[in-house]
């Protein structure tokens, strides 16, 4: 597949699902249930540059099988922001549990 042709997935979280919600985010819907999802101005910015196409997914609808290392990527000002908003750096190592987190919860409901 021809890299203008991929299409990126856009992970977001529901709305009403608790935890922190990005100041400035805005209500979207999920393109494959249409659930109400949580994006951030930043993260959107980054999913339109370029001209890779993008969709929105909620933390349900994610085919277990994208929940990979290799798949995931935090654009610069989604890693930016997530530090501001944690008023500390986010290490790679910490990038690397999240994904292996979101895995285990993927199979988890693929089970």
């Amino acid at each position: 597949m021809d890299e203008k042709d991929e299409e990126a997935v856009l992970l977001c979280k529901r709305v009403g699902g608790g935890g922190i919600v990005v100041p400035g985010s805005m209500v979207k819907k999920c393109s494959a249930c249409g659930a109400d999802v949580w994006v951030s101005m930043e993260s959107l910015r980054d999913a339109q540059i370029g001209s890779v196409k993008f969709r929105l997914s909620c933390m349900q609808c994610m085919p277990p099988q994208e929940f990979r290392e290799e798949n995931f990527r935090l654009p610069p000002a989604t890693k930016a922001l997530a530090e501001k908003v944690l008023g500390r750096e986010i290490t790679e190592g910490e990038v690397r549990m999240v994904v292996r987190e979101l895995t285990r919860r993927a199979n988890e409901r693929k089970g």
